[in-house]
């Protein structure tokens, strides 16, 4: 028989009611539940914020690895730049320094060089230094195989030199930070999950004569699981909000001091990262909160109509 709007709407403001009903006679273990799952939640998100800080570092430290390509003195740097910049994986534009200006540089850095290199007859500065180009990329894993599409396809290329080892030691680094931390939230999510289901089963049995009851009038089993999902719920919003005021205090004061301190923290901006991952948080929590109230309360149903068989599951 179908339910209309009204009977529904008074089925789950029923089983609202029950849910927080269940909360209020074991609030010892409410507040375990909500503690334990606030404080998962909370260092998931310290992680995510750490792994996207990380990632923004990372890249920052990319944009300054640069192919330097050293230059013949038949070729001009606007030819040889042009040519570099149609390279797919080259950000534009490629910076140019001509002779003169690469003299100028190391003149000014060395004053004594100056004088190595002048004449001592004709006082004439003989300029040793090549025209250099320095190539930004889009990704720096690219560094190898565009370094050698450069010597390879752009003449009057006398040499090149890159920082490779140091690009792939960062994505090493990053792959390592990311792979340790998702390994940690998942041993977090497991082990909150955990708690969670005994909790929910705690607060089943407590109700079972009521259950039983309604077994008996021929209630389904949805109308049965509905309060305990809901409660479940208000678990992990509750958690997931008060682990999200967490991040945002961790964002706007301590961290802001730090960088204040330090300055060569270079960490993403304002409060960027904080959005996406405060959505993330809120969504795992409610997903925890859900999950591990629907198999708690689906062990118990499932136990009780074995037991009715005379057949206990394993």
């Amino acid at each position: 028989m179908a339910l209309d709007a009204s009977q529904m709407t008074r089925q789950w403001l029923f089983s609202l009611q029950q849910g927080l009903q269940n909360m209020v006679r074991s609030p010892f273990m409410s507040l375990v539940v909500v503690s334990t799952m606030t404080v998962a939640l909370g260092v998931l998100g310290f992680l995510m914020l750490t792994l996207s800080d990380l990632t923004y570092i990372s890249q920052q430290m990319s944009t300054q690895l640069k192919i330097v390509v050293f230059l013949q003195d038949q070729q001009t740097p606007e030819s040889a730049a042009a040519l570099i910049e149609g390279i797919k994986g080259v950000k534009a534009p490629v910076v140019q320094i001509s002779k003169e200006e690469a003299l100028k540089s190391m003149t000014e850095e060395l004053p004594d060089l100056k004088k190595l290199l002048e004449d001592p007859h004709t006082h004439e500065v003989h300029n040793p230094f090549p025209a250099t180009l320095e190539v930004s990329l889009y990704a720096v894993e690219k560094m190898a195989e565009i370094e050698a599409e450069i010597k390879k396809n752009v003449p009057g290329v006398e040499g090149t030199e890159a920082n490779q080892d140091l690009a792939e030691q960062l994505n090493q680094i990053q792959s390592a930070v990311q792979l340790v931390g998702f390994g940690i939230a998942a041993i977090l999510f497991l082990g909150t999950l955990a708690i969670v289901i005994n909790t929910i089963q705690l607060a089943v049995h407590h109700r079972q004569r009521e259950i039983e009851i309604m077994h008996l009038v021929g209630a389904p089993d949805w109308f049965i699981r509905l309060p305990f999902l809901l409660e479940g719920l208000i678990f992990g919003m509750a958690s997931g909000l008060v682990a999200n005021i967490l991040l945002f205090f961790w964002r706007v004061v301590p961290l802001e001091q730090l960088k204040r301190m330090f300055t060569f923290i270079q960490l993403q901006p304002g409060l960027g990262p904080l959005y996406p991952i405060s959505a993330l948080v809120l969504l795992v929590g409610l997903l925890m909160g859900v999950l591990g109230s629907s198999l708690s309360v689906h062990r118990y149903i499932r136990f009780e109509k074995s037991a009715e068989k005379g057949k206990i599951p394993v």
